[in-house]
């Protein structure tokens, strides 16, 4: 009985237009305390002004280097929290449908209907993308930039890793958080048998 409830998991289409409802759902629970105070985005906007005039004068004078700038350029677009809610729930549907075609083509799992049900009730990580911040963006570039590299370890094609690398690279802009992840994605593809 349960398979047959998941059998609908099965068609691409009928996922993607769950994913999208779920995002849906989620913006909407979440639209009335969506915030740009949130965490750094006073300094993001500092950027954005310094994008703008490429004056150095509009840091503050004891302005430290974090966090990233990268999140500074969204700022350009304004202080529109529709607009940018739209930018990481489309990122983050892409990413997801990226996941989904790649964990297939790899066949890590079996029975994608069981990842996919799974990937359809992570309500927190629709609601982690709903917030004005740089972790969305930064998150899905990660996750992209690791199945991308999977797929090197697996098929060994370059222009995997220079995809991946360059992910990383933009990455490195939102957040430095990541950088000491860097060190294992080192380990894996210079010794990719150092997991056994």
């Amino acid at each position: 009985m349960m398979l047959k409830k998941l059998s609908i998991l099965k068609y691409n289409y009928s996922y993607y237009l769950i994913l999208i409802l779920a995002i849906f759902l989620c913006s909407y629970i979440s639209y009335d305390n969506i915030s740009f105070d949130l965490y750094f985005n006073d300094k993001y906007i500092d950027y954005s002004n310094f994008f703008k005039s490429l004056d150095f004068s509009v840091f503050p004078d004891n302005y430290s280097t974090f966090p990233m700038w990268g999140y500074g350029l969204f700022h350009l677009l304004g202080v529109n929290k529709i607009l940018f809610l739209i930018i990481q729930q489309i990122i983050t549907f892409f990413t997801l449908v990226y996941l989904d075609k790649q964990i297939i083509y790899l066949k890590i799992i079996d029975k994608i209907e069981y990842f996919r049900l799974l990937i359809v009730l992570s309500f927190p990580w629709f609601l982690f993308h709903t917030q004005m911040w740089e972790k969305s963006i930064s998150s899905n570039l990660l996750l992209l930039a690791i199945i991308i590299l999977v797929d090197f370890l697996k098929n060994k094609k370059n222009k995997s890793l220079i995809i991946s690398a360059i992910l990383f690279g933009i990455l490195s802009n939102f957040r430095s958080d990541y950088n000491y992840l860097y060190i294992a994605f080192f380990i894996l593809i210079i010794f990719p048998n150092f997991l056994g």
